[in-house]
This record gives C-alpha cells, sequence and structure tokens, in this order.
C-alpha cells in the first residue's frame, strides 16, 4: 500500500514540477511555425496565444486523487486495508489536493494584448529595438483574458513589406513577454533580396499575400491579388472568395454575391453535392448577410 501511494504521489508531481514555471503559458509562432524565412519585402506574421496549463494541471490532479481515494475507500470497505491505513492515505492524499484559481490579465482601457512585449535579438546578445509589431486587422478577442481551465485567447501581430524592407538581413531570434511570463522562442531570418518574381507568381505566395492584405483591409491589394489568382484558374474557390472578400470592404454587395455565388456553385462541382459535403458554413452564411444588405 505503501509503494502504491508513493507511486501515485510520484505521478502527481511530476507534471506539477514540469507547470511550475509560470501562472500560464504563451505560444508564439511565426507564419504559422516556429522559424520562417522571410524576403526583405515581404510580410510577416506572428502568432500568439495564451492557455492556463496550471489550472488545467490542477484539475487533473484534483481528478486523479478522487480517484485514487475512491479506491482507498473501495480498499477499506474490502477489507484489504486497515482503518489506521484508509485514514493515513486518506488525510494525506486530501491535504495534497489543489485549489483550483483562475487570473485575469488585462482590461477594457489596456488590453490583455496591447501588454504584450516583443523581445528581438540577434547574435544572441544585440537586442533590436526597431521591430515594431503591431495588431494585424481585428483582434477578434476580449480585451480582458480571463485564464480559467476553459480560457484560451489569440492575436496576430505583424510587421508589414515596408517595415521588413528597413531591417537588415539576418537571423533573429523573436519572444513574445506578458505580466512576467514569457513565450518560446521562433527563429525569423530575414534575406536580403526581395520576393523573386517565379515565387509572386505562384498561387501560394498570391494567396497568402492576398489573405494579409485582407487582415489590412487593404481592399485594392485584395483584389490584386485575387484577380492574380483567378487569371490563371477562373474557378479557384479560394481565389473567389477572396475577390468577394475585397467587395465586401468596398461595400460592392452585389459584386460580392457574385462572387461568393460563384465559389458555391464551383465547390458543389467539385464536391457532387451531398448530405456529407455540404458548402462550408462561412460560405452558406455570408451569401445569406449579402442578400439582406442587397
Amino acid at each position: 500500500m505503501k509503494l502504491r501511494l508513493l507511486f501515485f504521489i510520484i505521478c502527481l508531481l511530476i507534471p506539477c514540477i514540469l507547470f511550475a514555471q509560470g501562472k500560464f503559458s504563451i505560444t508564439l509562432t511565426v507564419n504559422d511555425s516556429t522559424a520562417f524565412k522571410a524576403y526583405h519585402n515581404e510580410p510577416i506574421v506572428f502568432s500568439i496565444s495564451l492557455v492556463n496549463k496550471v489550472i488545467q494541471q490542477d484539475i487533473s490532479w484534483n481528478e486523479d486523487a478522487d480517484a485514487y481515494l475512491a479506491q482507498v475507500a473501495a480498499d477499506y470497505k474490502a477489507g484489504l486495508i486497515t482503518k489506521e491505513e484508509f485514514e493515513k492515505e486518506t488525510d494525506l492524499v486530501t491535504k495534497g489536493k489543489r485549489t483550483v484559481t483562475s487570473e485575469s490579465i488585462g482590461s477594457k482601457e489596456l488590453p490583455w494584448f496591447l501588454q504584450l512585449k516583443f523581445h528581438v535579438v540577434v547574435k544572441d546578445t544585440i537586442e533590436q529595438k526597431n521591430w515594431k509589431p503591431s495588431v494585424l486587422g481585428d483582434p477578434g478577442t476580449d480585451s480582458v483574458a480571463v485564464l480559467d481551465e476553459n480560457g484560451y485567447y489569440s492575436v496576430n501581430y505583424h510587421l508589414s513589406p515596408e517595415q521588413v524592407s528597413k531591417l537588415r538581413a539576418g537571423t533573429y531570434k523573436v519572444e513574445v513577454e506578458l505580466a512576467g511570463v514569457s513565450s518560446n522562442e521562433v527563429i525569423v531570418k530575414i534575406k536580403p533580396e526581395n520576393i523573386p518574381h517565379g515565387k509572386l507568381n505562384k498561387r501560394d505566395m498570391q494567396l497568402r499575400l492576398g489573405n494579409y492584405y485582407l487582415e489590412r483591409k487593404d481592399a485594392k491589394k485584395v483584389l490584386y491579388y485575387a484577380n492574380l489568382i483567378l487569371q490563371k484558374n477562373p474557378s479557384d474557390i479560394n481565389g473567389l472568395i477572396l475577390k468577394g472578400e475585397s467587395y465586401i470592404l468596398q461595400e460592392q454587395y452585389k459584386l460580392a454575391l457574385s462572387a461568393f455565388t460563384k465559389a458555391q456553385q464551383q465547390y458543389n462541382k467539385n464536391n457532387k453535392r451531398s448530405p456529407v459535403n455540404e458548402p462550408p458554413l462561412y460560405l452558406i452564411a455570408t451569401i445569406a448577410w449579402l442578400q439582406k444588405k442587397i
């Protein structure tokens, strides 16, 4: 019984030690990766997310403790352990249960995502103070991050092509800090050359740039990249959606409806519409919204 109790405590302590370093965790990615090579006129997008792994671990700890206590009670009832052993183990495990508390960061006046601090270094020691990423588009998150067991918050920051072009080519290490907690580190390598014509002519780059400028609400550039995609393939669903989004930004709702309708028709054609291949809810909802706007 003592060996079982010791094993139980060790199993609980291991994750406790792992998560004891911070009240919550911050995950940082750059262009959806932990390392990104950017051309000298290419936008760089940082994604930051918050989650309270400590509180999740505390809840898991208490659930395991409750399961262990239930087993101890069952063993005592079955006569497998003495009353003294039952009371001793019950007392020890009960005292070891954790108080589950959440944490809140930010306010309406100073949202959590505006409290983020970027730390950028080159060659491990030289801090770069000319990096000034800003929030990309609408934050789409609450001003106050309530970090309970279900709390998850994210925001995107960016360096515009104009900002990147003013930085020196080289390899940089980037992390963010919030309320004394630091994120993981990501690597950004800025190349000395601009985006080659061959790269600019590829659909993936055009789609990525189009969506980037959509976040910035730059309708003209969104339409420009959408048209580049559609010149090669007039039935490209993502190209049609991007085109429709550019018209929404310009409040040209009839043109937007036409583009989204074509995207839905192409989706149905590609998937031979069936109950398991309904068009994405985003398409259906946007078309319904546009029909009301006209």
